[in-house]
């Protein structure tokens, strides 16, 4: 009678299962198979990408001149050494600043920025993706 009974019972649940119901099991289902696949492949092209995926030719707060192509410091500009030696901008695309050492050499000019000539504190020049927010590219030289 038990046995009887439990697939009476069985049954009884499948049957008491409606249209909707089916639908929102497999829906639900789905949804946790998707989510499972596309945090599996967001997991793994993430370790593959460099970052910053562009590092910026110039500095922060410095923009690229359209007339020379050289990068000029802003109004918003930290003052710097740097930044009143160089009036009619630096070209970071040529030079000791081109190549692959050149991430390296763009490091060192800005560490090297002093708030001026007579004061030897360090300015701070910050370049997304050569200062701060990646690795040192100097370590890899």
């Amino acid at each position: 009678m038990d046995v009887a009974q439990n697939v009476s019972t069985a049954g009884g649940l499948f049957q008491s299962l409606n249209f909707q119901k089916i639908v929102l099991i497999i829906a639900i289902i789905i949804l946790i198979v998707s989510l499972v696949f596309i945090g599996m492949q967001i997991k793994k092209s993430n370790s593959k990408q460099a970052w910053p995926p562009i590092v910026p030719q110039c500095p922060d707060f410095w923009v690229v001149d359209a007339t020379t192509g050289k990068c000029k410091p802003t109004a918003n500009a930290p003052v710097s050494k740097c930044t009143t030696e160089n009036p009619d901008g630096i070209d970071f695309t040529i030079g000791d600043y081109a190549g692959p050492n050149g991430a390296c050499r763009k490091k060192q000019w800005a560490n090297d920025c002093k708030k001026s000539a007579t004061d030897n504190t360090p300015a701070p020049i910050a370049w997304e993706g050569i200062t701060y927010g990646t690795a040192d590219p100097c370590n890899n030289v």
